[in-house]
């Protein structure tokens, strides 16, 4: 029985507690409710980049990071596009869908 509890202790002490962090979605643009393509997603574990991908046809899209030793880890995930405003995401759930807004210019006031 002391064997056991013993064995029990060191693997709890030894494990590391390394995790998946995960966020997907669909990007649409906020004035159409269209889905958005070529979004360029960007995630970040801490400041380090981990992953650059673009959204598919139907803006999906789908990030995962692995963090070594925490299971409370930080991520960090960017959508940008051309002609919208980017957003940033800090610890998103795993299910979070973007609306982007499209950037006010001259040719388009609105």
């Amino acid at each position: 029985m002391i064997r056991l509890f013993l064995l029990s202790l060191c693997l709890f002490l030894f494990s590391s507690c390394d995790c998946w962090q995960c966020a997907n979605g669909i990007v649409t643009d906020a004035t159409t409710n269209e889905p958005l393509d070529s979004v360029l997603v960007t995630s970040y574990t801490k400041d380090e980049l981990t992953r650059e991908f673009l959204t598919d046809s139907t803006g999906k899209y789908n990030v995962c990071t692995y963090n070594t030793g925490r299971c409370n880890g930080y991520l960090k995930v960017t959508f940008s596009k051309k002609g919208y405003k980017s957003q940033e995401h800090n610890n998103p759930p795993g299910e979070l869908n973007i609306s982007l807004e499209k950037e006010k210019t001259f040719a388009n006031p609105q």
